[in-house]
């Protein structure tokens, strides 16, 4: 299972994909770096505390306390003294998103979830959207379907124009 990791905002921001293998010396981490590609292998060992709000973590060596908070649908980790918005979005989740029209939202790109001709772009740069807000419309199959945003935002870019053609992953809009 593939878990898409995004922490943190702005220039500090974060992302990667991160799978996780049990072998004969215990779990191991394989961390792909959405900027740098590659995938780096991390030994870790884990230990969650105070019913999961809390983790000790060994990775790589290195130790680490980190602290959960929970609320209103959004995760923050406490790490080295410094509080992160953290989301993770298993392989599950990113495929219902998909198909619920939500498309990828990770790093604030939304991408098209199957290829289809661009029918209405109902946003505008600098434009505030909420989660399920339409987006754009994408017909395809000779269904229109609208686009939602994944997250609430600003709309950062718009890629797409009325009439062109889009292939299944293409980034439709960026949100910041």
């Amino acid at each position: 299972m593939r878990y898409y990791v995004n922490m943190g905002e702005g220039d500090g921001a974060w992302r990667a994909v991160v799978r996780f293998e049990e072998g004969k010396d215990g779990l191991r981490a394989f961390l792909r770096r959405e900027e740098e590609g590659g995938e780096e292998e991390i030994p870790i060992d884990a230990c969650f505390l105070e019913n999961g709000r809390s983790l000790h973590l060994l990775a790589a060596g290195a130790s680490h306390d980190i602290m959960l908070d929970r609320r209103n649908g959004r995760t923050s980790v406490l790490i080295n003294g410094d509080w992160l918005e953290i989301e993770v979005v298993d392989e599950r989740e990113l495929i219902a998103r998909r198909v619920a029209g939500l498309g990828r939202s990770l790093g604030g790109e939304v991408r098209a979830s199957m290829p289809g001709v661009v029918v209405r772009v109902e946003v505008e740069v600098g434009q505030e959207v909420d989660r399920g807000d339409t987006l754009c419309v994408v017909e395809a199959m000779k269904m229109q379907n609208p686009i939602l945003a994944g997250s609430p935002g600003v709309v950062k870019r718009i890629h797409v124009a009325q009439g062109d053609a889009v292939a299944g992953g293409d980034v439709l809009v960026s949100l910041g």
